[in-house]
């Protein structure tokens, strides 16, 4: 499947790369503003949508590089 393969090339790329201080807090303010946006969409397709790339990428700020998968080791 080339989308699963994809997929897993950009995660190999993201593990290599070097964070930077305080980038689980801007991944979370994006997941929060998606959330909110999301609220004011019109249509239910688009409220989806934002709740769901929302939810995303809070979960990212908290399970992602250096979140808090990193200071429970």
């Amino acid at each position: 499947m080339p989308f699963l393969s994809k997929l897993a090339e950009i995660k190999r790329r993201d593990d290599r790369r070097p964070g930077f201080p305080g980038e689980h807090l801007v991944t979370f303010g994006v997941g929060a503003l998606l959330l909110m946006a999301s609220g004011r969409a019109r249509g239910p397709a688009m409220r989806w949508i934002g709740r769901t790339l929302g939810t995303s990428f809070i979960a990212r700020s908290a399970a992602g590089r250096d979140g808090v998968r990193r200071l429970v080791r």
